[in-house]
Order: C-alpha cells, then structure tokens, then sequence
C-alpha cells in the first residue's frame, strides 16, 4: 500500500500501535452511528482485530503524527473521522488525494454512500463530485438495524470535470 501526502495528513497503513487511538475515537456515538460496519461500544480488541484481519485496502488517516480516522476500502469510499477534528476540510482533503490516486491506477467508477440523515457526509461526497444512483437499505452494526442508504457513483469523467472547475 502507497502512502499517500498531502498538505496536513498521511495516509498510510494502519499500525498494530494505533488501536488505542483508533478505539477511543470510534467510542464515540457521534463517530459510529454513520458507519454501517463499527459496532458500539467499540473496545481496542475490535481495533486490534480490525487493523490484523481486516484494514487491508483502508488507509489511516494521520494528523500531527497521531492517527485520527480511516479513509478508503476496496470496495467503496468509506471515511470516518475523531469528532474533534471535525469541519476541518480534513475529510475532503484525505478523500481528494485518495481518489486522484486511485483514478491514477484505474478508471472504474467509485462507489459510496451515507446513511440519508448524515448531511455532512451528503455534502462532502457531492462536493467531491459523487452523484445519486439509488436509494436503499443497509444495516448498520452501532444502530442494531437496517437504515436508509443514498447509494452514490463517482466517474472518472466526472471526476476530472469538478477538478477543473476547481
């Protein structure tokens, strides 16, 4: 896995050394209600498990040297980030140069999608240039249930069309 520079963050692989970090951050109601797949509570055993068995494919995100979130996936565009850090542009930033990247290596479309009451997320992934392609149901692991999910797309095409318009 690349790591990857920008102006204030590293994203790079997830260290066995960061799951203390990583659980006090994802302890947090605020963090977890938005990802489908993180439990609540979350302890440091999850996060050691999490960065063993199953970080591959996600980058840590790194601020001031100290992780504060995750970014990416293998099969979709997935983020979270430590509530303290947040309205930052960090997330933006992060997924900005995670995207330049991977449509550097390859063209296929990148999938992603939020919960339909996160508006930040709305937001931040309509202004990377993700577009609606369905709605649907998606169960979320914090919540103990199935909640509504705004599927999104973004091209390549696309991609390059906001970057241009900067």
């Amino acid at each position: 896995m690349t790591t990857i520079q920008t102006d204030r963050l590293r994203l790079r692989p997830f260290f066995y050394e960061d799951a203390p970090e990583l659980a006090r951050h994802l302890n947090n109601w605020n963090v977890v209600r938005w990802l489908s797949a993180v439990p609540f509570p979350y302890t440091v055993d999850m996060a050691r498990d999490f960065i063993l068995s199953h970080s591959q494919g996600s980058y840590c995100i790194e601020f001031q040297g100290r992780p504060i979130g995750a970014i990416g996936d293998r099969t979709a565009l997935g983020y979270w980030l430590a509530e303290p850090h947040w309205g930052q542009g960090l997330i933006p930033e992060a997924a900005t140069a995670l995207i330049s990247h991977w449509f550097t290596s390859d063209g296929a479309p990148i999938p992603s999608g939020y919960f339909s009451q996160n508006t930040r997320s709305a937001r931040v992934l309509t202004r990377l240039g993700f577009e609606n392609t369905t709605m649907g149901r998606e169960f979320s692991a914090s919540n103990g249930q199935e909640m509504d999910m705004q599927y999104m797309e973004l091209t390549k095409a696309r991609w390059l069309q906001v970057q241009a318009a900067g």
